[in-house]
């Protein structure tokens, strides 16, 4: 049986990985392998964030996951930071850290996409069927430059999947998404507009 996380608890780092020389590469693990641990002595739950990580060497992405679990990362999370990555290159990236990551059954599998290429929504959920267990979205999709992947549509999606479940009561999230957006000056997403 798997424990209930609370999301507010763990510490996230995060390491720039795409590094311009085997020299760069050689520093960013030490910087993942000094930061987690660091993490890991105040906080019993570290997550990691593999930055920029679509843009970077499949082979260096994957060093840098083993390094972050061997430092004690109980959440790795990949990125797609710029919202570049289309749908197959970025479920082939995930799906390939989970076959090629010795330890990586030692940590929960998350993704965290922006949306600059409208994709945010359908790579989170896509990532789902290769071994993700836990997509980091926000309400309305609000998020740096054109947003992230939206917890409104991920929850609906994961309710309708025979496969998949969320513990989120999507009961809530209208009102929600009509309280953030009053908030934040701004409408929810244009999908549920026409809805």
């Amino acid at each position: 049986m798997r424990r209930w996380r609370q999301h507010w608890n763990p510490i996230n780092v995060f390491t720039p990985i795409r590094v311009p020389s085997a020299g760069a590469e050689s520093e960013a693990i030490a910087a993942i392998r000094q930061g987690v641990s660091l993490a890991r002595r105040y906080c019993e739950e570290v997550e990691w964030s593999a930055f920029d990580a679509t843009r970077c060497p499949l082979d260096v992405v994957c060093r840098a996951v083993e390094t972050a679990i061997c430092s004690g990362a109980s959440i790795i999370t990949i990125p797609d930071s710029m919202g570049v990555a289309r749908t197959s290159e970025f479920v082939a990236l995930v799906k390939s850290v989970g076959d090629r990551v010795p330890n990586i059954d030692q940590a929960t599998l998350a993704v965290h996409c922006h949306n600059d290429l409208g994709l945010a929504d359908e790579n989170s959920l896509a990532a789902l069927t290769v071994g993700v267990r836990q997509v980091e979205c926000s309400v309305n999709g609000l998020g740096a430059r054109a947003g992230n992947a939206d917890l409104e549509a991920i929850v609906a999606a994961i309710a309708s999947h025979p496969k998949f479940h969320t513990r989120v009561q999507a009961a809530h999230l209208p009102a929600l998404s009509a309280q953030v957006a009053a908030l934040a000056q701004s409408r929810p997403p244009k999908a549920r507009l026409e809805a």
